[in-house]
């Protein structure tokens, strides 16, 4: 008799458990309804947090990238973005964390570097909006690096202009 009550109580757990998990809503659908960017490729420990919630999860391919979210990529590892209204990609490199902002200009992609580095490369020129800690740059180009270290920002220009 104690084993068919303890039985009961667990396949109602399970029962219980799967109805929660079914509706729950799965990361696509937790997304916003239009993203500004997709993940293309990444290796290793890389990171979206969703704006809409305090926790880092690790990163789906193709996943959808949205104003306010961050993508934090850790050591040993490397992400590609790829903005949907622009076609700029851009490659992460380790330690990095930004924060994708809603550009004021159409055509204009922005982000928020918070530390870490960015490497941007195009065959046509393509222009970005990049905040940092310590300065704002309006990039315009095909070759560029952004780089934020504990005290400073760099901003290496290697093919187009900085106005």
């Amino acid at each position: 008799m104690r084993s068919m009550v303890r039985r009961q109580l667990t396949v109602a757990a399970g029962l219980s458990l799967w109805g929660l998990l079914a509706l729950s809503s799965s990361p696509a659908e937790a997304a916003c309804a239009q993203p500004m960017a997709r993940v293309v490729s990444f290796d290793n420990a890389v990171q979206l947090k969703e704006a809409s919630s305090g926790v880092f999860v690790a990163v789906a391919m193709n996943a959808p990238v949205c104003e306010g979210d961050s993508i934090r990529v850790g050591g040993f590892s490397r992400a590609t973005v790829a903005f949907l209204d622009s076609g700029l990609r851009l490659t992460i490199e380790q330690n990095t964390e930004w924060v994708v902002r809603q550009p004021r200009v159409p055509g204009r992609s922005i982000i928020e570097l918070i530390r870490g580095a960015i490497l941007f490369f195009t065959s046509r020129p393509r222009s970005l909006d990049v905040q940092t800690p310590f300065v704002n740059a309006a990039v315009e180009g095909t070759e560029f690096l952004v780089r934020v270290a504990d005290n400073r920002a760099e901003i290496n220009v290697l093919e187009g202009t900085v106005p």
